[in-house]
């Protein structure tokens, strides 16, 4: 089977983040068949292999949001990314973080940096699906960051600028969290 036809196959079917099994079933190929190519692809970089177990074609890659809720799951992009984005923080944050329920782990992928933070599973929600990728609302996004300020695990930007926000709503996903020192720093900064 060549490459260009098994692209073209996955594009069809709009399938850009792929593991072993997809692969076979995609392309009717035995087990070994479909590890080998892969393998064989892997070494002329024709697909990338961000984790164990799963790929994605060089040609035919998700974005870096998308890859971001592929690499760990259940995880949505949040804190300082989602702050930098609404220019709640002035700087640019380049590696993308996210929060999950999980432990917390990092990935490099293409020299990019995917961070993943724990929260507890009662304050995983806020986020909504945007193209491919979920994403947390700003709101929910600053009261993750101060989660981790109040934690001690993060320092707070100085120059954090919550005033544009809905305070109700803020406060609101501060208390899923059950965490004193966060509400106070919503009220202090917000």
């Amino acid at each position: 089977m060549k490459y260009i036809k098994i692209l073209e196959n996955f594009k069809e079917k709009k399938i850009k983040y792929f593991s072993l099994q997809d692969f076979q079933a995609i392309t009717n190929l035995s087990y070994n068949a479909a590890r080998a190519i892969l393998q064989r692809y892997k070494k002329k970089n024709l697909v990338v292999n961000p984790k164990r177990g799963y790929y994605f074609f060089k040609d035919y890659s998700p974005d870096s949001y998308e890859l971001a809720n592929k690499l760990y799951r259940p995880s949505y992009i949040s804190m300082e990314t989602v702050l930098s984005k609404n220019s709640i923080i002035p700087e640019t944050i380049y590696p993308i973080i996210s929060a999950t329920p999980k432990p917390t782990r990092s990935f490099i992928c293409q020299g990019k940096e995917y961070h993943y933070h724990k929260i507890k599973q009662e304050a995983f929600g806020g986020y909504f699906k945007k193209e491919n990728y979920l994403i947390a609302e700003a709101e929910k996004a600053a009261a993750d960051y101060l989660y981790f300020v109040a934690l001690g695990q993060k320092k707070i930007n100085s120059r954090i600028n919550l005033k544009r926000m809905n305070k109700k709503k803020l406060v609101e996903y501060g208390k899923m969290f059950k965490n004193e020192k966060l509400l106070s720093l919503i009220e202090e900064y917000a």
